[in-house]
């Protein structure tokens, strides 16, 4: 899943989300469509379990989020897994 590019205010990223045994939730951030550098889905810790509050790793070393960057977008990778919300805060 890829979201349109966001303003958004706060410094954490949290997603609601479910994997199976086997499941994983990876998270990037993209500028202009582009990982951002360190930001890559292969950038990110694997994400097992089920949580309703999350917060992804990548937002943890990325503090421009703090200053509302207008032009980042999220992608989020499931596999076998389910994604039921994400928010910033």
């Amino acid at each position: 899943m890829m979201t349109v590019p966001v303003k958004f205010q706060g410094g954490q990223f949290e997603i609601n989300y479910a994997t199976s045994a086997i499941g994983s939730v990876w998270c990037a951030l993209l500028d202009g469509g582009a990982p951002l550098d360190g930001y890559a889905l292969e950038d990110c810790e694997e994400i097992c379990g089920d949580e309703l509050e999350r917060s992804c790793a990548v937002e943890q070393r990325y503090r421009c989020w703090r200053s509302g960057r207008q032009d980042t977008a999220l992608l989020v990778s499931l596999r076998d897994a389910d994604l039921y919300s994400f928010r910033f805060r």
